[in-house]
Formats: C-alpha cells, sequence, structure tokens
C-alpha cells in the first residue's frame, strides 16, 4: 500500500469478505475497500440493470445541479 501512496495513486484492496478484514485494512492504511463484504458478484443481466440505474440516478442529480429540466420534461429555466 505505502509503495501505490508513495506514487501517489490511489490504493484499492479487492475481495474483503469480513468486517475484520475491512478493519486491518483500514488500519493499514487503504483508501479503498471492495469486495462481498459490501456486495456479493451479480449475474450479468442483474449487473447490466444496477449499471443502467446508477448512471441514470447520478445523471439527475448532475441535472439538479445544474438546475436543468430532464429529458421529455419542459425544458424551463427554473432559477431567476
Amino acid at each position: 500500500m505505502r509503495v501505490g501512496q508513495g506514487l501517489g495513486m490511489t490504493v484499492v484492496a479487492e475481495a474483503a469478505a469480513t468486517e475484520a478484514q475491512r478493519k486491518l485494512l483500514a488500519e493499514l492504511g487503504c483508501d479503498v475497500v471492495q469486495g462481498f463484504l459490501y456486495a456479493p458478484a451479480l449475474p450479468p443481466v442483474a449487473f447490466e440493470r444496477w449499471l443502467i440505474e446508477h448512471c441514470a440516478e447520478h445523471a439527475r442529480a448532475m441535472l439538479g445541479r445544474l438546475d436543468v429540466a430532464p429529458a421529455g420534461a419542459v425544458a424551463v429555466k427554473r432559477s431567476a
């Protein structure tokens, strides 16, 4: 971890499956932890659906910050 962080990289630990593993990685200073502890592997169709919904959610949030109406809505600037 220190080598990657020393090079200015974000260190990602993969395959964390238990709270003990997450805790140890946090104590060691790992930047990001991913694995079954947070979400099990998804079948391809389920992952595709999750990805589409996740991207749509982020797009809606971005439109909200830009104060722009989403597609299909009347394009009216909502702020003065």
